[in-house]
């Protein structure tokens, strides 16, 4: 165990064998509560660790990494510099966190909008989250998943196993994503969305879920209403869908399209506003892992 200079401890603190804590760097914010660190962790410069976290073996970290209360990282996980964990993460074994990225962001106004109980914020096994990335509060990504550079994922999203979501893509919360699934760069995912298992979505996909507009207006945010798809959906580059659209399973939207009504299980589908064109090839749908 090697321990830098001007590191502060408070409260209980538990290094565990071959750990390496470089200088200025604060653990533990108060007596209460124990920070317990597995072996051979190495810790860098500037960063700070707060009460009732819990680190496993293997762990490295960037520097000024910031890594809140009640918190869990598991054996074997890799984080870049200037990274924030927000307080009930979890992270677990083997995953990766690139540079800037924000885990468990809150935009809370006042004290009511804190949820009264705590809401845990998770990373699955193996996952890849790219420098840049801002995952909020209540947000669960599976294992073997990846997010890409400068992503935003806001509060309440569960994406599934082995999906990947691309740079620059806005997925705006309360919204479920299956295995599987790819999800391109520079898509805008609305809330309220249930997305199948397989699906492909191109980039520059844009998604609406308020048919009235009401911004400022009467019923403002009450009426909200996303897509959904069923398994193995493809979507095209350019696509725009409006509010409340389902996409049947194994259907195929083609480039630029202007989907306005639901598209029916294995068609084709094109134009403004799409009209179905023709049979999808079922020999093409992806035999389910």
């Amino acid at each position: 165990m090697k321990v830098g200079k001007n590191v502060i401890f408070h409260g209980q603190v538990n290094l565990g064998k071959g750990s390496v804590i470089q200088d200025n760097v604060v653990i533990g914010n108060s007596d209460e509560g124990e920070v317990n660190i597995g072996r051979k962790a190495l810790i860098r410069s500037g960063s700070v660790i707060y009460s009732g976290v819990k680190i496993g073996d293997n762990f490295q970290s960037g520097k000024n990494v910031e890594i809140g209360s009640n918190l869990t990282i598991e054996d074997d996980v890799v984080l870049g510099s200037n990274i924030s964990l927000g307080d009930n993460v979890v992270v677990r074994k083997g995953t990766m966190i690139g540079d800037n990225v924000i885990i468990g962001y809150r935009d809370i106004k006042s004290d009511q909008d804190a949820p009264v109980e705590p809401v845990v914020t998770e990373i699955g096994e193996s996952a890849r989250i790219r420098s840049g990335s801002v995952i909020y509060w209540g947000t669960k990504i599976g294992s073997n998943s990846m997010v890409g550079h400068n992503a935003v994922i806001r509060e309440n999203t569960i994406i599934g196993h082995d999906t990947y979501i691309g740079s620059l893509t806005a997925i705006e919360g309360d919204t479920k994503i299956g295995n599987y699934v790819g999800i391109h760069t520079q898509c805008h995912i609305t809330k309220f969305c249930d997305i199948g298992d397989y699906t492909f979505i191109a980039p520059i996909f844009v998604g609406a879920n308020d048919q009235l507009m009401s911004h400022m207006r009467a019923g403002h945010g009450q009426n909200l209403i996303g897509f959904t798809t069923g398994k193995y959906v493809r979507i095209a580059v350019g696509v725009t869908v409006l509010p409340g659209v389902h996409f049947g399973e194994g259907c195929i939207v083609a480039a630029g399209s202007v989907v306005t009504k639901d598209v029916p299980p294995y068609k084709v589908v094109a134009g403004v506003p799409a009209r179905v064109v023709k049979d999808a090839p079922k020999e093409e749908v992806v035999i389910s892992h």
